[in-house]
């Protein structure tokens, strides 16, 4: 068996590998990965951070990274004068969401509630909105297999901000109102998250304080066991 065979079978076996790992992630992981969650005390209060959990951006960086290196090996293989540029173009069709994804897991991403707001570190973007604007939350589907908890924001909320966090393609999109999305599959129990997000809302703001110290983990770590 020559080199070039020896290195192609590794290559797809490593794919293989990948996809299968990214199999498990995904249909596993959910069951067995905790969202973390942590409560701090600041100057304004109690803050309560809730962390997405990886599985997603872990099972893409596999896929997208394994099938990057079996293409890139193919155009070498092939040579660039023979042919091999044509792979190019599909090269960079699969890695081009590489950069971002690997970030998205740099980013740490969270949902972070305190006694005035809710806020999103997401995958790809920032987001916040404060309790006076939210008016409920459900689970939305703005783009196809990509379901969220949308945090509902009055028409015009002033408190909205909404910022993109992208090096080359965008991971998050932005809302088509002044509403926070949650991914869901980020989340271990985004029911807990949608009943949480309701109460906070309709609480004075010296109710919110006791509610995140002591309700809201209670909730999130136990809903549904």
């Amino acid at each position: 068996m020559s080199d070039e065979t020896t290195t192609a079978a590794v290559l797809i076996g490593l794919v293989l590998l990948a996809v299968a790992a990214a199999l498990w992630i995904f249909g596993r992981a959910p069951r067995v990965v905790e969202s973390a969650i942590t409560t701090r005390e600041t100057a304004d209060g109690p803050e309560l951070h809730l962390r997405l959990r990886p599985h997603v951006p872990v099972a893409n960086v596999l896929v997208l990274g394994a099938l990057s290196a079996l293409v890139l090996y193919g155009a070498l293989a092939i040579g660039l004068r023979s042919g091999g540029l044509l792979l190019l173009p599909v090269l960079l069709l699969v890695a081009l969401p590489l950069p971002d994804t690997v970030r998205a897991l740099l980013r740490r991403p969270d949902v972070t509630l305190t006694n005035r707001h809710v806020a999103l570190r997401g995958w790809g973007a920032d987001a916040q909105l404060a309790w006076e604007d939210v008016t409920g939350a459900e689970v939305v589907v703005p783009r196809p297999r990509r379901p969220v908890v949308r945090i509902l924001g009055r028409p015009g909320a002033t408190s909205w901000t909404f910022a993109p966090r992208r090096i080359l393609v965008p991971l998050d999109t932005r809302p088509d109102g002044p509403h926070v999305d949650v991914p869901i599959l980020g989340l271990a129990r985004p029911g807990a998250l949608q009943v949480v997000v309701e109460e906070l809302a309709a609480q004075r703001p010296d109710e919110r304080a006791a509610f995140l110290r002591e309700t809201a983990p209670q909730l999130l770590s136990c809903a549904g066991r």
